[in-house]
C-alpha cells in the first residue's frame, strides 16, 4: 500500500528540504497544495530527485472557477489524477441549505469536466461542513447530494473535532470516498504549540474502528497531515509507520472476519 504525505504539513520548510524528509520517511508520494507550484519546474525537478509522485493535487474554488483549464494542464504535468477543493474561506461559505445546495451544483459541473478529462474531482472537509444550519440541516449532505459526481477526500480529525462520529459520515458516503486525510487530535489542552493535533497514533481517535470502514472504501489515496508540526520528520516518520501497522492490523483482521 502506497502513503502519500500532504506538503501544507511541511509549509515552513523550504520545498527541497521538506520533499527530502518525505522521501527518506518512506512515502512514495505528495499531495501538493497551492504555494508548491510557484516554480513548477523547480518542483518536478525536486520531485524526480527524491522520487516521488503528486497523485492528487488540492486546488482552491476561485482558481477551479476561472482557470479550470490551466488546471487540468497542471494536473497533466505531473501526471495527476485527482483534483481536490480544500477549503472555504468563512466569507466564501454559504449561509443556509439553499445556497449550499447552489454550491453544490456548481461543483458538479466543475466535477463533470474534470472527469472527462480522465481526473476524479473530490472536496475536502474541515469542522464547518458538519456544524448544523439554522434548520438544523448539515451542510455536507447539501454539497455532496447537489454534486453526485465530487468524491471525498475525508479528513476523519476535522470530524471529530466538530463533535460528528466519524464512522456515520463514512458509512453514509463510503462510496464516493476517494482520498483519506489521516491526522490525530491531541487530548484536550495538550500539544497547543502545534493547535491541539498529534501524529497518526499518537493521539485520542480509535484508529483501530475507523480503519476498518476506510480500507473496505473505494479510496486509495491516503495522505497523512498535520496542521501545524512542531518537529516535521518527527511527525513523517511517526505517522507512516503508525499508518503502515493499522493497516497491516485492520487487514488481517479483516480477513479473520470473513473466514469466521
Amino acid at each position: 500500500m502506497n502513503w502519500y504525505f500532504q506538503l501544507y504539513s511541511a509549509r515552513h520548510l523550504p520545498l527541497d528540504e521538506a520533499l527530502n524528509v518525505v522521501a527518506r520517511a518512506g512515502y512514495t508520494g505528495v499531495e501538493a497544495y497551492r504555494d508548491n507550484f510557484v516554480d513548477t519546474e523547480a518542483f518536478k525537478v525536486e520531485l524526480n530527485r527524491q522520487g516521488l509522485s503528486v497523485p492528487s493535487m488540492h486546488i482552491n474554488i476561485e482558481e477551479l472557477r476561472e482557470e479550470l483549464v490551466a488546471c487540468i494542464a497542471k494536473a497533466a504535468t505531473f501526471d495527476c489524477t485527482h483534483i481536490v477543493c480544500p477549503y472555504l474561506e468563512p466569507l466564501l461559505r454559504p449561509k443556509d441549505a439553499k445556497q449550499w445546495q447552489t454550491l453544490g451544483l456548481e461543483l458538479e459541473v466543475i466535477a463533470s469536466t474534470l472527469n472527462r478529462s480522465g481526473i476524479t474531482f473530490a472536496w475536502h472537509n474541515h469542522d464547518f461542513e458538519f456544524c448544523a444550519l439554522a434548520d438544523g440541516e448539515i451542510p455536507l449532505v447539501h454539497l455532496m447530494d447537489s454534486a453526485p459526481s465530487m468524491q471525498w477526500e475525508i479528513d476523519v480529525a476535522w470530524i471529530v473535532r466538530a463533535g460528528a462520529d466519524p464512522l456515520v459520515w463514512i458509512q453514509h458516503y463510503q462510496s464516493r470516498l476517494s482520498a483519506v486525510h489521516l491526522k490525530d487530535l491531541a487530548p484536550v489542552g495538550e500539544l497547543l504549540d502545534e493547535d491541539g493535533w498529534a501524529d497518526l497514533g499518537e493521539g485520542t481517535i480509535a484508529w483501530d474502528k475507523v480503519m476498518v470502514s476506510l480500507l473496505s472504501s473505494p479510496a486509495t489515496i491516503y495522505v497523512t497531515e498535520h496542521d501545524n508540526p512542531s518537529d516535521l520528520e518527527r511527525f513523517a516518520t511517526r505517522s507512516i509507520a503508525a499508518a503502515q501497522v493499522l493497516a497491516a492490523v485492520t487487514a488481517d483482521q479483516m480477513i479473520e472476519k470473513t473466514t469466521e
